[in-house]
């Protein structure tokens, strides 16, 4: 990750709209390094319905390369320098809101930080939206890169606090059966891994 091409995109954005950081990056700032070459965020549905025609200008005011691609849910811009690129991906917040009950206020309030001028969503949050989604399977491997990093680190990290604390994001949202189905599966890949790894020791 270009650390100052990052730096800039943030500060910028953070100027413009109102977004949370979620994804690998905001996991790097709670638990351990996750890898990650992207930045996600998740921005209110009034903001979302403007980034496609903000984000490339006040970005290209910077002195930086945009290139858009918009979708109802998700729009990805791939920004670049003249040396490096990062895929910038905008979340519209209304996909996990549920019973007027909206998303990205309740992450706001309750399960994010401010670390230096930036908004960052807590793990539970991170690691909800990748299990709320239709594809969730496939980021499953995402959860496991996550915890390799949290293991190797030592950073007192809890997978049971973690898990814990989704739920109660899911009883907010009333989806806590599908969550808990989908965590139990998450649950068996994490220990089949664990037994082939002691296998192979």
């Amino acid at each position: 990750m270009d650390e100052e091409l990052y730096k800039k995109i943030v500060d910028k954005l953070s100027k413009e709209i109102d977004y949370i950081v979620v994804g690998g990056m905001a996991w790097e700032k709670f638990v351990a390094p996750s890898g990650t070459e992207d930045v996600d965020v998740v921005a209110t549905t009034k903001e979302y319905k403007k980034v496609i025609k903000t984000i490339p200008p006040i970005l290209e005011e910077e002195g930086l390369f945009v290139r858009a691609e918009e979708d109802p849910i998700m729009s990805l811009f791939t920004v670049s320098n003249t040396r490096n690129e990062i895929e910038l991906e905008v979340i519209n917040s209304t996909y996990f809101s549920k019973d007027k009950k909206d998303f990205f206020k309740y992450v706001k309030k309750y399960r994010s930080k401010v670390v230096n001028g930036v908004r960052y969503a807590k793990p539970e949050i991170v690691w909800y939206m990748r299990l709320v989604i239709p594809d969730w399977r496939s980021y499953i491997y995402k959860c496991l890169r996550d915890l390799s990093t949290a293991y190797e680190t030592k950073h007192g990290f809890k997978l049971e606090k973690l898990l814990d604390d989704i739920i109660e994001v899911s009883e907010y949202f009333n989806n806590k059966k599908k969550i808990k189905e989908r965590m139990n599966v998450l649950k068996d890949t994490v220990h089949e891994l664990v037994e082939t790894t002691q296998k192979t020791q």
